[in-house]
């Protein structure tokens, strides 16, 4: 029976494999759902019994040729019903059961049929195909995040002395520079970026039950002085991965690692929108969104559309996140019941929010504008408090910490300021006094603090480029 056939709720019909997107409820995902959706981990699945097939042809098990018929036939993602395996994946409990049987009736007849998925099991296939996708994924983001990294780079040299104020616990505290702010979202996005290059996508060859018994059996056929992990190096050399030179088919902390690169992308993402949303509310003022969106009610708004949807995508991550970590702990016996289930779609979902926030932080960072002047205007507007700090340094010992507290506790403004300092400030110091309640001459080590955080960004090598789905690959 087919997806079809089965019956179906009143008023709806069999789904599709676009019915199943979802993507009206995650606006901003789209661009980027095809590279981890079914037919990404379709085609993975096809490339995986390829790569497999053609690994045994390596080893001199099958004829090139023969391998090759096999591949071919095989044929593309496209020409699988994603829909009929969807539903039937519910039978056995994985999409490579019900993949097989139509991959199997496109290579029967052929001299090399028995080689498809001869020596594996369905863990093999589908570990191993979500580890292919994952590596795609990582590719592009990690160059997208070169491309934000430059992007807030160049804005933070820019804005390198701009003062502006900085909060702590969300009260005014001491003045600080935009520059600053920004070289820290820099340092964010490139942490994120170095933790995705550490991620090593490694074949999974284990094998019904972890032991690769099978393999020894098409030794004996073939009467190959082969061991396991000579078809663990031949099928990872296929398929352009890493070999782990042993099953990891219940040791799953790789995988809570490659879900934690992930998260951080979205994540530092979240970090910065954060920021931006703060900044471009109406009495702030100091950020915006270059042709920001609209709203359906009110004409006169233009919202922060891109920092909306990275703060979305970062709050989605730590469940994400939490539900393979969990999964982990539960990664039983030879083959988990359940938890090893729960992994796909988190995973998944977590690839699609990196990718989603990789790109928004290139839109971010590319129609960002910055107001100096109401960044000055609100530092001025918090009062001569913010230099209190200064205050206490350099009027002492001639003036208490509680008088300096008193006086501008009672100071209506920066010139109210300096009249009550006055007061209690010996005459020879009160020249000081002007340069000294300036916001704006109290930043620190700001600028040179900003020199130091972009001196410590390493790029990646200009040869790990990848196509971006989102510019309209075929994924």
């Amino acid at each position: 029976m087919t997806a079809s056939d089965r019956p179906q709720p009143a008023g709806t019909s069999a789904a599709s494999a676009d019915d199943a997107t979802m993507l009206l409820f995650a606006p901003g995902t789209a661009p980027d759902a095809a590279a981890v959706g079914d037919r990404a981990l379709l085609g993975a699945l096809v490339e995986a019994e390829a790569g497999w097939v053609g690994a045994q042809a390596d080893l001199g098990l099958v004829s090139q040729e023969t391998a090759a018929e096999v591949v071919a036939a095989l044929g593309a993602p496209a020409d699988y019903p994603v829909a009929d395996i969807a539903a039937d994946a519910a039978s056995g409990g994985n999409p490579v059961i019900p993949f097989l049987a139509h991959a199997r009736q496109k290579v029967a007849g052929l001299p090399g049929a028995d080689a498809l998925h001869r020596g594996l099991t369905s863990q093999d296939v589908m570990d191993t195909a979500m580890v292919l996708v994952l590596g795609r994924t990582i590719a592009v983001v990690s160059a997208r995040l070169e491309a934000v990294i430059s992007g807030f780079s160049a804005l933070s040299r820019s804005y390198r002395s701009t003062p502006c104020l900085a909060h702590t616990l969300t009260q005014a505290a001491l003045p600080t520079t935009a520059g600053l702010r920004f070289a820290h979202w820099t340092r964010s996005v490139a942490d994120a970026r170095e933790e995705l290059a550490r991620v090593v996508p490694t074949v999974q060859l284990g094998g019904a039950a972890g032991t690769r018994a099978a393999l020894g059996e098409i030794r004996a056929e073939n009467e190959a002085g082969l061991s396991g992990t000579d078809f663990e190096a031949a099928w990872a050399a296929r398929l352009g991965l890493a070999a782990a030179g042993y099953p990891w088919h219940v040791d799953r902390l790789r995988v809570l690692g490659w879900a934690q690169a992930l998260a951080g992308v979205s994540l530092a993402g979240q970090r910065v929108a954060r920021d931006v949303l703060t900044g471009a509310r109406t009495e702030v003022g100091e950020l915006r969104e270059a042709g920001g969106g609209g709203s359906s009610a009110m004409p006169q708004k233009s919202n922060p559309t891109v920092s909306v949807l990275l703060s979305r995508t970062g709050q989605e991550a730590p469940g994400l996140l939490a539900t393979v970590a969990q999964a982990v702990g539960q990664a039983v016996d030879e083959r988990p019941d359940g938890a090893w289930h729960a992994e796909w779609t988190a995973l998944a979902r977590l690839q699609l929010g990196a990718l989603t926030s990789a790109r928004l932080l290139g839109d971010l960072a590319d129609r960002l504008e910055v107001d100096a002047g109401a960044m000055r205007r609100n530092l001025e507007a918090a009062g001569p408090g913010v230099v209190s700090e200064r205050l206490v340094h350099a009027l002492a010992p001639d003036v208490t910490k509680t008088q300096i507290t008193e006086a501008l506790g009672a100071a209506a403004d920066a010139g109210d300021a300096r009249e009550r300092l006055a007061a209690v400030v010996p005459a020879a110091r009160r020249s000081d006094l002007g340069a000294l309640l300036d916001p704006a001459a109290y930043t620190g080590e700001a600028t040179a603090l900003v020199d130091r955080i972009l001196a410590t960004l390493t790029t990646l090598d200009p040869d790990s480029s990848a196509e971006d789905p989102s510019k309209g690959s075929d994924s």
